[in-house]
C-alpha cells in the first residue's frame, strides 16, 4: 500500500458516502467540486446548529432559551461564512426562511430534549468527542462522536429496539448519534447495519478499552410526535371526558333528594336552567386523567437502540475501505462508479446535475 493511501484518513461520513454512491464520493472527496447549493439548501448549517444546541443542553439542562438560541445562531452563521469562503452566495429570502426554521423547529426540539427525563438520567461525559486511531497497516481513522455518557439512574423504557422497550440500568454507558432528519432507517435490521453507529462503537472501544457501550440514534423529531394514548385493545382514548353537570342535576332536583333514578331522568331531560344570571350547562367536559398522565410522559421513543451485526458490518467496512483505496490509487472518475439510482442517493445528491450531464455509463 502506498504511503499516500495509508496516510489518507478514513472518516465515518466518507465510508457512508461511498456506500451511498462512489461517484458522489469522487465529486466531494477527490475532485472537491463545489456542490449544487440549490439542492443541498440549508440542511447542513441547520444540522450543525442543531448539534451545537444539543451540546449546550446536555452540559446544562437549565440553559435558557436565549442562551441556546445564541449558540445555535452563532454556529449557523459560521457555517454560512464557511460556505461563502467556498464561493457560495446566499439568497436573503431563503436565509430568512432557514432562520425561521431554526427557531421554530430545531430550537424547540433542542429545548424539549433538555426537559426529557431520559436525558437527565445520563451524566454526559463527552459531547462532540474527537477520536483517532491507526491500524496495523498505517490507516488512520478519524471522526467525532456526538454524545457519550453514563447512566446515573434507572430509567424504564429508555430506548426501543424495533418496538421493544429497553430499560437503562445505573452505570450503563451509551453512545448517541443525534438526528434531526425525517427520512431515517429505524428498523432493527437497518440499525444493526448502521455503519456510522458501528464506527462510533469501535472508536469508543479504542478510546475506552474494556468499557461496553449501548449505541443509539437520538431521533429528535420524535420529541414533537403526537402520541395518542390507547387502551388494551389499541383503541385511542378520548382526550376529554363529558359528564352530567352536578349543578344541572341539583337544579333539576329542585331541592328533592338526588337519586340514581333522578340522575337518569336528568340525563334524558332537555330542560334549561338559569342560576345567578347564567345558564347551567347540562354537560361539562374535563381532561381525561389518562391524557394528563401522558402529557408528563416522554414524547416519542427518542432513543433507537442498535445491536450491530458485526459479522456483517465488519467485513463490509473492510471491503469498503479496500474499494476506496483501490479507487483513490487510480484517481480517475471512472474508478468511482455511479450507484445512486440503486441506493436512492440521486434525489438529494448535491452533484446530481453535474453527474447526469456526463456520458452515461
Amino acid at each position: 500500500m502506498s504511503a499516500s493511501v495509508a496516510s489518507s484518513p478514513h472518516h465515518q461520513s466518507g465510508l457512508v458516502l461511498w456506500q451511498r454512491c462512489p461517484r458522489q464520493y469522487w465529486f466531494q472527496q477527490v475532485a472537491k467540486l463545489l456542490p449544487d447549493y440549490a439542492t443541498t439548501g440549508y440542511a447542513g448549517p441547520l444540522g450543525v446548529a442543531g448539534h451545537v444546541g444539543c451540546q449546550v443542553v446536555l452540559r446544562d439542562h437549565a440553559a435558557s432559551r436565549a442562551r441556546v438560541l445564541d449558540a445555535m445562531l452563532e454556529a449557523f452563521e459560521a457555517e454560512l461564512a464557511k460556505g461563502q469562503e467556498q464561493g457560495r452566495t446566499y439568497d436573503p429570502d431563503q436565509t430568512g426562511r432557514a432562520l425561521e426554521r431554526l427557531e421554530q423547529e430545531h430550537l424547540e426540539l433542542v429545548l424539549r430534549l433538555a426537559q426529557d427525563r431520559r436525558v437527565h438520567a445520563i451524566e454526559w461525559a463527552h459531547t462532540e468527542l474527537p477520536f483517532e486511531w491507526q491500524d496495523q497497516h498505517g490507516r488512520v481513522f478519524r471522526g467525532t462522536v456526538d454524545a457519550l455518557g453514563r447512566a446515573t439512574d434507572y430509567v424504564e423504557g429508555f430506548s426501543v429496539f424495533g418496538r421493544e422497550p429497553l430499560d437503562l440500568e445505573p452505570g450503563d454507558w451509551v453512545i448517541v448519534d443525534w438526528k434531526f432528519g425525517r427520512e431515517l432507517e429505524l428498523s432493527r435490521v437497518g440499525l444493526s447495519l448502521n455503519v456510522q453507529l458501528a464506527f462510533y462503537s469501535v472508536a469508543a472501544s479504542k478510546r475506552f478499552p474494556g468499557r461496553r457501550f449501548r449505541a443509539c440514534l437520538g431521533v429528535l423529531r420524535e420529541l414533537a410526535s403526537s402520541q395518542r394514548p390507547t387502551d388494551a385493545d389499541g383503541q385511542p382514548i378520548p382526550k376529554t371526558l363529558e359528564e352530567l353537570n352536578p349543578a344541572y342535576v341539583e337544579a333539576f332536583a329542585g331541592g328533592q333528594p338526588i337519586t340514581n333514578e333522578l340522575r337518569a331522568r336528568a340525563e334524558k331531560s332537555r330542560r334549561r336552567f338559569r342560576r345567578d344570571n347564567a345558564n347551567v350547562p347540562k354537560r361539562i367536559k374535563r381532561t381525561n386523567p389518562v391524557w394528563e398522565a401522558a402529557r408528563d410522559a416522554p414524547k416519542g421513543p427518542l432513543f433507537h437502540e442498535a445491536r450491530i451485526a458485526w459479522d456483517v458490518v465488519a467485513p463490509t467496512l473492510r471491503q469498503t475501505i479496500h474499494e476506496i483505496e483501490i479507487a483513490r490509487r487510480d484517481g480517475g472518475e471512472g474508478a468511482f462508479p455511479a450507484r445512486g439510482p440503486v441506493t436512492g442517493a440521486c434525489r438529494l445528491c448535491p452533484y446530481h446535475r453535474q453527474c447526469v450531464a456526463r456520458p452515461a455509463e
